[in-house]
């Protein structure tokens, strides 16, 4: 029956065929195609093999199904097996062929042409014969597997780079590879006639493997410095014995090199000054180095072999209390650790030592973890000087107190409580008076110490929990917590009465000084710090002008906190004018009374450019840059660049008789200034006798020594030198014997009714009469009109500027000035 079905020359039709019971049973996949390779049948075998069902294969082009795009190395169909059946698979050919199972796993399979066939049936139904051809396939994975497999091991001995040799029970070699060859050629025989590379109990070796059918293993033969690793494994079927050689030279090598790595790695152990503890998978301590045994108290013997937690007590270093068990998590989750924050480990002696802590795990040759490795850095002295650097960075150095950036970072914490607890704190500013005095007369040192006795007097009226800051120079800032504003006016008064009462003693000198002090209420409606410390130091300002020594409470919408608010306000303006250079240069003329002198005098003004470019008068912002102390940068911005314009301009410079230039009274007695101007002057191309500065009395009353001394320094320089707004009171002149000044200027408050008030009248024609007298130019401000010139030229006053002589006007205009009137 089998012959019969495999003899398709007897197959009349397909019918038959597929009926035929070893269709289905045929143990290899059977595959019917038509003429066009389209399968028409398949058998169970083939369902089973391919993973798809009859239905899923019936009528699909078997190339497209099972060996089509899938396929990578047949995916075009002119390369395809059963393209042309005739010609690349004739019948009973076998060939070797991938198809593809549904899963999309591909099968190594053999295929082969059984037969072909013309289905008779349907020539006798009047129709054209149909031709079929039958195929087997086979899943030969396993064969060709076993095949490679053969001809790998048959390789084995051949291409093996490791000696293979085989002896016979009598020792005779029996085969040696190539690489046994080689080695006997390199390194020859000995005297019994056995490779120099095997053991020299070569026989004996051979006996033992033979006789007790077991292999001797792990045997190291050395010759010439090269090392080789043996085993004997016995054949006994064929009484032979093969041995498998490894050439262990490098191996020896690393092991040498691994000892003395081994040596330098403890030295380096014991030498860092770190401490390094090794402990083994059950967390038992199986090294210590020596920094480990300092900062443990316990040495390596004690420690070999104990818990580590018995060993090294780890503790938080806030709360003092231990921390959890990260070593056991290191070793389980073999991941390394390092501790965020720092630690506290305790000596056996009881006391503690800060360390920062890493946990690495330790692997071996495998990377399986059999350990780790715990590094413990001493950290006290950085965290001493962290301490330190931390105290230095948030306080006074020299009254101990907080200073200024943490008193603001608690002043913020002070207003996120008042939205949180509801509760009211109260903001002080303590500003010293006379404070200078005590500077200027007795040196900074002196200063000092006083500033040290008033901090220790604010401390003892403050309550606990209250915070008091050093602000910077005399400024002293408080929070008082919890307390509503009408007790701490108590407590600020009582503030003052005591720093009113302190006598400060320095050498032969006694001092009396007093405070002024504003206070502001922080409560939930506070917002900024920068706004409760503007009306803070609004108010102490209040204090002052309200006669000092005293407290000012800010109100809610007080017109006087909010004017001297105003003047803060123009002080960051006036920085960041000068910061944009947004200052502008004006002139004024004046001129001769009486003589028809053309020589150029005028005096320098100022004005200032808003944000828009809009032209400010000085009025407006030189009260604030007086009140805080931004008026000697705008001195020296003035000096600066009008000796810039006029060496720009040196056509002008010639023609210029004298160039006056204002000076405020904080500029004086000012070091870093005075070395300014001089280095102006040895830098600039124009004679140094065209410039004359100008002072009010005021400002050169207040401080005659230092006026003076000024004045005289100017001079020697070619300068002449101008008293400006003199007249104020008659005791002035007084005060003018002692400043060696060029050019009295009378305050233009007498001048400008002169010609209404005979009053005024005769203060100009005194002050202008002493001044002729003592060899001094007299200057008249404030001449707007004809009557005022023709009043002061009867009077004999030498020079007049006013409107009614010019208008300021920019100072880049002098030149255009001068091509018109040359």
């Amino acid at each position: 029956m089998s012959k019969k079905f495999l003899n398709g020359n007897k197959m009349q039709d397909k019918k038959s065929l597929l009926s035929h019971p070893l269709f289905e049973r045929w143990a290899d996949g059977l595959l019917v195609l038509d003429s066009n390779a389209r399968i028409v049948a398949v058998n169970n075998t083939a369902q089973e093999l391919l993973g798809y069902t009859s239905s899923e294969l019936t009528g699909q082009l078997i190339h497209s199904l099972l060996c089509g795009q899938t396929a990578d190395y047949q995916h075009k169909k002119e390369h395809c097996l059963f393209s042309d059946m005739d010609n690349k698979l004739p019948l009973h050919h076998v060939s070797d062929v991938w198809f593809v199972q549904k899963k999309g796993v591909y099968l190594h399979v053999d295929v082969r042409n059984i037969t072909s066939f013309a289905d008779e049936l349907s020539a006798v139904q009047g129709q054209d014969k149909k031709s079929y051809t039958l195929i087997s396939f086979q899943d030969c994975s396993r064969r060709r597997y076993s095949e490679k497999e053969l001809q790998r091991l048959a390789l084995f001995a051949e291409l093996n780079p490791s000696p293979v040799i085989e002896f016979n029970e009598q020792a005779l070699i029996y085969f040696s590879n190539p690489a046994m060859i080689e080695l006997i050629a390199d390194l020859g025989f000995d005297e019994q006639g056995f490779p120099n590379v095997l053991p020299a109990n070569l026989k004996a070796l051979i006996s033992q493997c033979l006789i007790k059918g077991t292999t001797q293993q792990n045997i190291e033969v050395e010759y010439c410095g090269r090392w080789f690793l043996w085993n004997f494994h016995p054949v006994l079927e064929h009484s032979l014995v093969q041995a498998y050689g490894l050439d262990i030279t490098f191996r020896k090598q690393g092991e040498e090199l691994l000892f003395a790595e081994k040596e330098r790695f403890l030295v380096a152990l014991d030498s860092i000054d770190d401490a390094v503890i090794i402990v083994n998978t059950e967390e038992r301590i199986t090294y210590l180095n020596p920094k480990a045994t300092k900062l443990t108290g316990w040495n390596g013997i004690e420690a070999n072999n104990q818990a580590f937690n018995k060993i090294v007590h780890l503790l938080n270093y806030e709360s003092r209390t231990a921390i959890g068990n990260k070593l056991r998590h290191v070793i389980n989750e073999q991941v390394p650790y390092r501790t965020s924050d720092t630690l506290f480990l305790a000596h056996r002696d009881g006391y503690v030592i800060a360390v920062e802590q890493l946990i690495s795990p330790m692997r071996d040759s495998n990377k399986e973890v059999i350990g780790a490795v715990i590094a413990l850095h001493d950290v006290s002295d950085t965290k001493k000087m962290e301490q330190n650097l931390n105290y230095q960075a948030t306080h006074d150095k020299l009254t101990g107190l907080i200073n200024r950036t943490e008193f603001e970072n608690r002043l913020r914490q002070a207003i996120e409580h008042c939205k949180t607890d509801k509760t009211t704190h109260a903001l002080f500013y303590i500003d010293l008076d006379n404070f200078k005095i005590i500077n200027d007369t007795c040196g900074h040192v002196a200063g000092d110490q006083l500033l040290c006795q008033v901090a220790r007097i604010i401390e003892q009226r403050l309550r606990r929990g209250d915070t008091l800051a050093r602000l910077g120079g005399d400024e002293f800032g408080g929070i008082l917590d919890g307390c509503p504003v009408d007790r701490a006016e108590l407590i600020a008064m009582e503030i003052c009465v005591e720093i009113q009462e302190c006598t400060f003693i320095w050498e032969n000198h006694q001092f009396n000084i007093g405070a002024s002090i504003g206070l502001v209420q922080i409560d939930e409606d506070s917002r900024q710090i920068e706004q409760l410390m503007s009306l803070a130091d609004s108010s102490c300002y209040a204090a002052k002008d309200l006669g000092r020594n005293r407290v000012y409470v800010y109100h809610h919408n007080d017109t006087n906190i909010m004017q001297k608010k105003g003047e803060i306000e123009w002080v960051s303006r006036i920085n960041k004018a000068l910061l944009e250079d947004r200052f502008v240069l004006y002139f004024q003329s004046i001129s001769p009374v009486s003589s028809e002198e053309k020589n150029l005098h005028f005096e320098i003004l100022l004005r200032m450019l808003d944000e828009e470019n809009n032209l400010i008068p000085p009025g407006a912002f030189l009260p604030a840059a007086e009140h805080y102390d931004r008026i000697k940068m705008i001195d020296d911005w003035v000096v600066r660049n009008t000796f810039a314009w006029l060496d720009k301009h040196p056509e002008v410079a010639q023609k210029v008789k004298l160039c006056s230039i204002n000076l405020s009274g904080h500029s004086l007695g000012d070091e870093h200034f005075m070395h300014h101007l001089v280095e102006y002057f040895n830098n600039c191309q124009f004679p140094a006798q065209i410039i004359c500065f100008e002072v009010t009395e005021t400002a050169a009353i207040q401080n005659l020594s230092v006026a003076s001394a000024f004045i005289d320094a100017i001079k020697k320089l070619g300068c002449s030198f101008s008293l400006d707004d003199f007249g104020s009171g008659m005791s002035s002149f007084g005060y003018l014997k002692q400043l060696h000044i060029d050019y009295l200027k009378i305050d233009g408050l007498f001048v400008k009714d002169i010609v209404i008030d005979p009053v005024d009248a005769a203060m100009v024609k005194s002050i202008n009469e002493v001044g002729q007298m003592m060899g001094l130019k007299t200057i008249a401000e404030y001449v707007d009109n004809d009557n005022i010139l023709e009043s002061i030229r009867e009077i004999g006053v030498d020079f007049a500027q006013g409107y009614g002589i010019s208008r300021p006007e920019p100072l880049d205009g002098l030149t255009q000035q001068l091509l018109t009137h040359p």
